[in-house]
C-alpha cells in the first residue's frame, strides 16, 4: 500500500490514515463528538469520508510525527508524569460539560469527580488507533510545553511554577456598576465607601441590565485576562474595596473584587502552564517541519507549514472521486 505522507525520512502509510477513519466509522460516541465540533465527516458519495475530514486526520498524524521527531532531536523523555499530565488534559478536553449528549454522566452520579470519570471512560473505550493518537499527541505536547519554559515535569516542578506565577493562577471574582457619567460614578463610589451595599447600588443604578440584576456580579477570571488598564486596576484592588471610576467601552465603571481564588489542584496548574507555553512549543514544531521537510500524497491534498506545524490542504473535488473509505460503509449518526 502506498504512503500517505512523509516527514523527513519517516513514512506515514495509508494504513495509518485508514485506521483512524475506521475508528470514526465504528465508534458512535466519537462521531457524536465530531458532530458537536461541527466537523463534517461524510463524503459526497455513499460510503465515503469527506476530503477535508480525511486531510485533517492526516494532519493530526503529521503533527504527531513532527512532535516525535523534535522530541528525539532534543533528547527529551516522555516520563510517566508527562503521560499522567496528558491524560488529565484529555479528561478536561472531553468533559461531559463540553459534550453532554456524547459523553453523559451516569444518572444519579453527583460525585465531584463524575465528569472526569465519564471522560476517562469515553477515552478508554475509543478504538486503539484513535486513543493512541490522542494520548501520544497530548503527551508530546506536554513534554514540549514544559521544555520551552524550562520546567521539570515533576510534582515539585509544577509547585515551583505555581509559586512563580501566582498572579496568573489566581482569579478575581468581580462585581461592577456601569453608569453614563464620571460624576454619577463618583457619587456612587462615595455612597459605597460610606456603607451602602455594592450589590444594592448595582441593582438600582447600573446601566448594564444583566450584571445589575445579579447585584453587579460578573464571575471570576485572572486579572491578566482583562483588557488594560482594567487588569492592573483589578490586580491591585484590595478585596472588598470599590475602585475609583474607570472609563471603558463608553461607560464609567466601578469595580469590586468580592473574593480571590487560587488554583484548586495541580491539574489547574498544568492547564495554565501548557496554555501559556503551547504557542511557543508549536513554533518550534513548525521550525522543525521546515528543517526536515514534509511531503503528502496528492490524493490527500497538498502540504503547507504554518505557525503551528504542518497542515494538509484537501484536494478540490468530491470526496468519493478522490478518497476511498476503509470498508465502504457510510458513517452514521452517533447511537
Amino acid at each position: 500500500m502506498p504512503n500517505a505522507a512523509r516527514v523527513g525520512g519517516d513514512q506515514i502509510p495509508e494504513s495509518s490514515v485508514n485506521a483512524l477513519l475506521a475508528a470514526v466509522r465504528d465508534d458512535g460516541a466519537l462521531r457524536c463528538v465530531f458532530t458537536a465540533q461541527s466537523d463534517t465527516y461524510s463524503g459526497a458519495g455513499n460510503g465515503n469520508f469527506s476530503s477535508s475530514f480525511t486531510a485533517q486526520q492526516l494532519t493530526d498524524l503529521l503533527q504527531l510525527h513532527l512532535e516525535d521527531g523534535l522530541i528525539a532531536k532534543l533528547g527529551l523523555t516522555r516520563t510517566a508524569f508527562a503521560r499522567a499530565a496528558a491524560l488529565t488534559q484529555l479528561d478536561s478536553a472531553f468533559s461531559p460539560a463540553n459534550y453532554a449528549s456524547c459523553i453523559p454522566i451516569p444518572t444519579g452520579d453527583t460525585s465531584p469527580d463524575a465528569e472526569q470519570r465519564a471522560a476517562a471512560k469515553f477515552l478508554a473505550a475509543l478504538p486503539p488507533a484513535y486513543r493512541s493518537l490522542l494520548e501520544e499527541t497530548e503527551t508530546d505536547q506536554v513534554v514540549l510545553d514544559a521544555h520551552v519554559v524550562g520546567l521539570p515535569l515533576t510534582e515539585g516542578g509544577l509547585h515551583s511554577y505555581e509559586q512563580a506565577h501566582t498572579a496568573a493562577l489566581t482569579t478575581a471574582c468581580l462585581s461592577v456598576i456601569l453608569v453614563a457619567t464620571e460624576q454619577k460614578a463618583k457619587a456612587l463610589q462615595v455612597a459605597i465607601d460610606r456603607g451602602a451595599d455594592f450589590a444594592s447600588v448595582a441593582r438600582a443604578n447600573s446601566t448594564d441590565a444583566q450584571s445589575g440584576a445579579a447585584g453587579g456580579a460578573i464571575g471570576c477570571q485572572p486579572p491578566e485576562d482583562l483588557i488594560p488598564p482594567i487588569g492592573g486596576i483589578v490586580a491591585a484592588l484590595p478585596t472588598g474595596t470599590v475602585s475609583s471610576p474607570v472609563h471603558a467601552n463608553g461607560s464609567w465603571v466601578l469595580f469590586e473584587v468580592t473574593s480571590r481564588e487560587g488554583v484548586a489542584q495541580l491539574s489547574d496548574v498544568e492547564r495554565a502552564l501548557f496554555d501559556a507555553a503551547n504557542a511557543q512549543a508549536l513554533k518550534a514544531v513548525a521550525a522543525y517541519a521546515k528543517a526536515v521537510g514534509v511531503a503528502v500524497n496528492p490524493a490527500y491534498g497538498a502540504p503547507s507549514i504554518g505557525s503551528s506545524g504542518a497542515l494538509v490542504n484537501p484536494p478540490v473535488g468530491p470526496a468519493d472521486a478522490l478518497l476511498y473509505n476503509p470498508t465502504a460503509v457510510s458513517p452514521t449518526s452517533a447511537g
